[in-house]
């Protein structure tokens, strides 16, 4: 594997749960609602990652400038902050993560 976090590397690396070799063991609900809205920020917005929330790493000279531009809130901001980057013409990568619902009042399907 490349070194994601180089110097000319991407300037975001999403951890996501939605990639290739990723595990995931939410309800299915939250999987289709992830599902639908990483599906409307690929077609309506262009995003190349596969996810917008969870871990993410970061070089912080290449991104900073972007963080500080952005309006959205906390629940928004990771998805307005990777499309400013990505339109901005920076690289950003995904590496698959596991996710495990730690919510007791979710049931799993």
């Amino acid at each position: 594997m490349s070194r994601v976090l180089a110097p000319d590397g991407p300037a975001i690396v999403v951890g996501s749960k939605r990639g290739e070799g990723a595990s995931d063991d939410r309800a299915a609900l939250r999987k289709l609602a992830t599902a639908v809205f990483s599906t409307v920020l690929r077609v309506g917005f262009g995003l190349h990652v596969s996810d917008t929330h969870g871990i993410k790493a970061m070089r912080r000279e290449a991104v900073e400038p972007f963080a500080r531009a952005c309006h959205s809130g906390q629940d928004l901001f990771d998805t307005e902050l990777i499309l400013r980057v990505e339109r901005a013409g920076l690289h950003t990568s995904e590496i698959p993560v596991g996710v495990t619902e730690l919510r007791r009042h979710v049931r799993r399907s």
